[in-house]
C-alpha cells in the first residue's frame, strides 16, 4: 500500500489506528511535499491527544503540533488560533476559508475543527445545529472521534438538541471502531440506561474494553464500582472486588491519572486489594507531594511518626506534619496535635495538642473532636468527651458516632437508650467503622 494522505484516511476511518499512525509518521517524516507532511503530523496531534486506539499521550501530541504549526498547516494551527480571542477577523476569515477547503477535500480532522468552532462561538455566533451538522458529517465518512462530539452535544440534558438515543447511536458506531472515548460513553449509557434499556454487563465490559484501550476515565469509573459501589446481586446482596478495582486503578494511574494517585497510595498502605506495601505507598505520596497535594504531606508525616518507615524517622513525619498544616491540611493539623498528646516524635504538650485539634475541630474535621473526646475519656472525664463526641457526630464523623453510641448503650454521662445507640452504631458501620459492626453483632444481634 502506498503512503498517502488518503490512504492513511481510509485505515484512521475504519478504526485501523495503528496502521494509519504508522503511515501518517512515515508521511511526516518522510520526503513528502511540507502540504502533506503537515496534514500527517496534525492527524497525528489528533491521534495522540485524543488516545485513538492507544493511551492519551500529550508529550507527543504536543511534539507533533509543534511540526505541524512549524509547516503551517491549517490544522495543527487550529490549535493555536483556537487560544487567540483577539485574532483579527481577516486573518480568522482567511483561516476559515483555508479549513473549510480540507474539509471539502475530505479531511474529517477539519469538519470537527468547523464543528468546535461553531460549538464554542470561537469568532462566531455559537450554532449548535452548524456544529452538529460537521461533526455528523464526519461521522458520516467513519471518524469515531467526531463521533464522540455529536454525541456529546445530543447528550447534553440542557441542550436544544438533545436526544438520548441519537447520542446512544453514534456512541454505538463509534465504539464498534474500538475507539476508547465512546466505548467509555456507550457503558455509561447501559449503566445509567440513557437512550437505551440499562444493562450493567454491557456497561462493565464496556468499561473494561475501554480501559484497555487506554481510557484514564473508564479506569477510575471501574475502580468505584467494584471498590466503593458493588454490584447488587438478585438477592439483594452487594459484591465488590477489590483485586479488579486496584487493577484499574493501577492502570488509569500509569496512564497519567494524577487524581488517582492518593487513593492508589492508600490501596497499598491499607492492603485494599494488593498486599500491604508501605514503601511503595509512601513513594506516591512522595509523588503527589511533589506536585503540591498537602494531603500527601499530612500522610507522609503520619506514617513516620506512627512507625511505619521506622520507628527513628519519627521527627521526620514531624516535620512533614508541620509543613502540610502550614499548607492548610486539617489532617495535619490533627495529626499533629495527637503527636503533642501523645509524645509521638515530639515532647509530651497536652497544651499545644488540644489546641491543634481544636483548631482543625473549628474548621470542621469531625475526627478532631473524636481525638479529643478519646482524651478526655482517658483522663477519666466523661462528660467532656461527651460534649466532644456530640460535636463529632454532628460534623458526620464514624468514629464520633461509635463512641457517642457507647454512651447510650452503658447510660454514661446520658440516661440509657438503647434504640438511639444502635441508630449511631449503624450508622457508625455505614461508614466503615469495625468496631460499630462488632457491636451491632454482640447487643443489636436480630434474625
Amino acid at each position: 500500500m502506498k503512503d498517502t494522505i488518503e490512504e492513511a484516511q481510509k485505515l484512521y476511518n475504519t478504526g485501523k489506528y495503528t496502521e494509519c499512525r504508522a503511515m501518517y509518521q512515515r508521511i511526516a517524516e518522510g520526503p513528502f511535499d511540507d502540504r502533506d507532511r503537515g496534514m500527517a503530523a496534525s492527524m497525528l496531534v489528533h491521534i495522540y491527544g485524543r488516545g485513538m486506539g492507544i493511551p492519551e499521550n500529550g508529550t507527543l501530541s504536543d511534539e507533533w503540533l509543534s511540526k505541524g504549526t512549524a509547516l503551517r498547516c491549517p490544522l495543527s494551527l487550529f490549535f493555536l488560533y483556537m487560544q487567540d480571542t483577539d485574532m483579527e477577523s481577516r486573518e480568522f476569515e482567511n483561516f476559515m476559508k483555508k479549513i473549510r477547503n480540507l474539509a471539502k477535500e475530505g479531511s474529517t480532522l477539519a469538519m470537527q475543527e468547523l464543528g468546535l468552532i461553531y460549538e464554542m462561538g470561537f469568532h462566531r455566533k455559537k450554532d449548535l445545529k452548524k456544529a452538529l451538522s460537521w461533526y455528523e458529517k464526519a461521522g458520516d465518512l467513519g471518524d469515531a472521534s467526531s463521533m464522540l462530539q455529536a454525541g456529546w452535544l445530543l447528550d447534553d440534558e440542557s441542550s436544544p438538541l438533545y436526544d438520548a438515543h441519537r447520542a446512544y447511536l453514534w456512541f454505538l458506531k463509534g465504539a464498534a471502531l474500538g475507539f476508547s472515548g465512546t466505548e467509555y460513553e456507550l457503558g455509561y449509557c447501559y449503566w445509567q440506561g440513557r437512550g437505551v434499556d440499562r444493562d450493567e454487563d454491557k456497561a462493565l465490559t464496556l468499561f473494561e474494553r475501554a480501559a484497555d484501550h487506554g481510557n484514564r476515565e473508564a479506569c477510575g469509573t471501574l475502580w468505584q464500582i467494584y471498590a466503593r459501589e458493588g454490584r447488587t446481586d438478585e438477592k439483594g446482596h452487594v459484591h465488590y472486588d477489590k483485586e479488579k478495582a486496584f487493577r484499574y486503578l493501577k492502570m488509569g494511574v500509569e496512564r497519567g491519572d494524577q487524581d488517582g494517585i492518593m487513593v492508589l497510595a492508600m490501596c497499598y498502605l491499607m492492603g485494599e486489594g494488593t498486599p500491604k506495601n508501605p514503601e511503595k505507598a509512601f513513594s506516591l505520596y512522595q509523588e503527589a507531594w511533589d506536585q503540591g497535594d498537602a494531603m500527601a504531606g499530612a500522610m507522609m508525616g503520619t506514617m513516620y511518626v506512627n512507625g511505619l518507615l521506622g520507628a527513628e524517622n519519627r521527627e521526620k513525619g514531624i516535620a512533614y506534619l508541620k509543613e502540610s498544616a502550614s499548607e492548610g491540611c486539617l489532617d495535619a493539623v490533627r495529626e499533629l496535635g495527637s503527636c503533642y498528646l501523645e509524645g509521638k516524635g515530639v515532647l509530651p504538650d497536652e497544651e499545644e495538642g488540644l489546641s491543634l485539634l481544636r483548631e482543625a475541630a473549628e474548621e470542621g474535621d469531625g475526627e478532631s473532636y473524636t481525638r479529643i473526646g478519646c482524651h478526655y475519656l482517658e483522663e477519666k472525664d466523661a462528660a467532656r468527651a461527651y460534649d466532644a463526641f456530640v460535636k463529632a457526630e454532628g460534623l458526620g464523623n464514624g468514629n464520633g458516632e461509635f463512641y457517642l453510641a457507647c454512651f447510650y448503650l452503658h447510660g454514661t454521662v446520658v440516661p440509657r437508650n438503647l434504640r438511639r445507640a444502635e441508630e449511631l452504631f449503624r450508622r457508625s458501620a455505614e461508614k466503615g467503622v469495625q468496631a460499630a459492626v462488632n457491636m451491632l453483632k454482640e447487643n443489636f444481634y436480630r434474625e
